[in-house]
C-alpha cells in the first residue's frame, strides 16, 4: 500500500485485513453507565466504548497508533483490502 507516508508493522496491516484482536483493558462505572476499553494484542489500537446501564453501547471511540492510519483516507474500499490481503501473504 504505497500511499502510507511511514511504512506500517506487519500486524498493522494484518488488523487492517483481518480486524482487531480485541483484549479487555480496563472498565469502570461512571454516572449513567460504564466506559470500558479494548486494546488490540497485535497493533496496539485502543478502542473506548461508552455503555448504557444495561450495557447498550452508546459510543465508540478508537485510538490507533502511528502507521495505522492512511494520510487524509476514511475507511478502506474493497480494492484497498484486496490488496492487503495479497500483501499480507507474499
Amino acid at each position: 500500500m504505497s500511499n502510507y507516508p511511514w511504512q506500517p508493522t506487519s500486524d498493522q496491516l494484518l488488523c487492517r485485513d483481518l480486524q482487531h484482536s480485541w483484549t479487555p483493558y480496563t472498565a469502570e462505572r461512571t454516572v449513567g453507565g460504564y466506559i470500558r476499553r479494548l486494546r488490540c494484542e497485535r497493533c496496539t489500537t485502543m478502542k473506548e466504548q461508552r455503555l448504557s446501564e444495561s450495557g447498550y453501547i452508546t459510543r465508540t471511540s478508537m485510538i490507533y497508533p502511528l502507521g495505522y492510519l492512511r494520510s487524509g483516507e476514511g475507511r478502506l474500499t474493497r480494492d484497498d483490502r484486496a490488496e492487503l490481503r495479497v500483501g499480507n501473504m507474499t
